[in-house]
This record gives structure tokens, C-alpha cells and sequence, in this order.
């Protein structure tokens, strides 16, 4: 037999070629071809080499019929939202840039692997790692106009916590910017305003004596500022400045501080920065004015 087999178009409910099953088949238009499942149209091939899926929780299924333990999946997951899932299983991007086979390539690579997010690039056989460019920093937390509790005693102020592989790479960093303002009117001490990474004080403002009274308070504004950078998995360097401007005197004092922090495996542990202060009989003598948290990887 020769030539072609014509027939009407059908429609969902009816379509032209239609199986065992009631109301399920293939129907057709000017424009598309269509597949309908129980009387509703499920997918499209239209004009322009157009692939339409009908159902909201849509999905392409690679590697098999159905979704099981090692079929990647494309699904619909809101309006203008495509996610890739499977259960609790991490799922993995390659981009590549060349590909002559599975043995000879060079391609990027966005992953879970043990719980954290990495973007890679990757290469084998005849291809070259290169590199990847990403923007120079992102803000990690800020806080602002945060006082202490109680009115004695040291007290954390601001808590950041950096999450496990947060700094991927030797020499990637954080850098910390803090200021505060201490006051004191009863002819003793100002409290204090510091940082400490991971427990361990880093940086402390002075605590020096001063000529404050109940009619003309002593006043400080203290500015901090601290690099935090990866050396290997367990040692963090750090280094900074703290300012602090005597606003009644007109002083200013400038003290530079280094030093190096053992931490637990950071690609596996988070590790914490706190800002801490202490007050001087009042909360309002300690006063957080800021607390910026920036990460910067190469």
C-alpha cells in the first residue's frame, strides 16, 4: 500500500488514533500534534519545533520510563521555575567547552557533593582545567544598632555563623567591618567592643581610664575592621585595625593586630564570628552601630 492514511483530526477526547484505553491517543491541528491521557492533552509537537508539556508538575525523565534511583529529571516546579530533582539524591550540572568523548574534555561542573554546593571546572584526557571567574564578594550577614542585655559582664552582641566550605580555596577570605560606640560617666573604664572567630578573641577595643562625668560623659567611637583568611582547612590568619576616636579628649588611637586561629576542618564545619561588648553599668554604654560580613574568593 502506497500513499498516505488520512483520517479526521480528533481532539483530546477523541483522538484519531486512540488505544485500549478510553479517551487517550494521538490527535492533530494545523499547527501541532498532540498526545491526550484520559481526555486531556498532556504534550505538543507545534510549528517551530516547539516541545509543549500541559501539566503543571511537568517533567522530563532521562534514562528511563520512570523516575527511579539513577534518572536525572527536569521538572516544573512554579510559574517561570525549572528545578532538577531526584528525592534526596545530589544532582550535578556539566557545562562543557569541549568534548571530544567521555575520556577527553574540558566542562564546568555545578554539584553537591557531602551536602555543599560547589561549582567546578574539570577536565581529562586532552582538555585543560580553566578558569572560572565569579563575582569578587558577596554579603554574608550585617547587623546594626544592637545593644547588650544585661548592664555587666561580657556579652555577645551580633553572632555570624560561615557555613562549612564557605572559603573552598587557600587565600579565599572573610572581611569583617564593626563599629561602636562606648560611653562612660562615672570616672571609670568605657567598656569594650571586640571580635572573636571561632571563641577565640581576636580583636579588642582599649579600656583605658577616662575623664567622663554624669555632666559631660566620655564618648568613643570605635571602628574595627578584620581579614579573615584561609591558610588550609584547620588555620585561619587573621589580620585588622581598630580606630578608636576619644570624641570628648579629640584623641584617636590606632592598633594593628595579627595572629592565627586552629579550627576545626573548615570544609566540613562551620565556625562562628561574634562581636562582643561590655558595658559600663548601662546597656546603652556599649551600642553596636554595624557589623558587616563579606566573603571574598579568588
Amino acid at each position: 500500500m502506497t500513499g498516505a492514511i488520512s483520517g479526521h483530526d480528533g481532539t483530546a477526547a477523541a483522538p484519531m488514533y486512540a488505544g485500549a484505553t478510553a479517551n487517550s491517543g494521538i490527535c492533530f491541528d494545523s499547527t501541532s500534534t498532540r498526545v491526550s491521557v484520559n481526555g486531556s492533552n498532556l504534550f505538543q509537537f507545534s510549528s517551530g519545533a516547539k516541545l509543549g508539556l500541559q501539566d503543571n508538575g511537568a517533567g522530563i525523565i532521562f534514562g528511563g520510563l520512570t523516575q527511579s534511583a539513577n534518572t536525572p529529571c527536569i521538572f516544573k516546579t512554579a510559574h517561570n521555575v525549572l528545578g532538577q530533582y531526584n528525592s534526596t539524591t545530589g544532582q550535578t550540572y556539566e557545562l562543557y567547552n569541549t568534548r571530544t568523548d567521555g575520556s577527553n574534555y574540558e566542562r564546568a561542573a555545578w554539584t553537591w557533593e557531602s551536602n555543599i554546593c560547589k561549582l567546578k571546572s574539570e577536565a581529562a584526557g586532552t582538555g585543560t582545567q580553566r578558569a572560572i571567574h565569579l563575582p569578587a564578594y558577596f554579603l554574608l550577614a550585617s547587623a546594626s544598632d544592637v545593644s547588650p542585655a544585661s548592664t555587666t559582664g561580657e556579652q555577645d552582641l551580633s553572632s555570624v555563623t560561615v557555613p562549612a566550605g564557605t572559603l573552598a580555596t587557600n587565600g579565599d577570605k572573610i572581611i569583617v567591618n564593626a563599629s561602636a560606640i562606648l560611653t562612660s560617666n562615672n570616672l571609670v573604664a568605657l567598656g569594650t567592643f571586640h571580635l572573636d572567630i571561632d571563641g577565640t578573641e581576636a580583636m579588642v577595643s582599649s579600656d583605658a581610664p577616662n575623664q567622663g562625668s554624669a555632666s559631660n560623659p566620655d564618648t568613643d567611637t570605635v571602628v574595627l575592621s578584620l581579614e579573615i583568611v584561609r591558610e588550609s582547612t584547620t588555620s585561619l590568619r587573621y589580620r585588622g585595625v581598630f580606630h578608636n576616636y576619644n570624641d570628648t579628649a579629640g584623641s584617636y588611637e590606632q592598633v594593628i593586630v595579627t595572629g592565627v586561629e586552629a579550627v576545626t576542618d573548615i570544609d566540613s564545619n562551620s565556625f562562628t564570628i561574634v562581636s562582643r561588648g561590655t558595658p559600663d553599668g548601662a546597656t546603652t554604654d556599649v551600642i553596636q552601630k554595624t557589623m558587616d560580613v563579606q566573603v571574598v574568593t579568588q
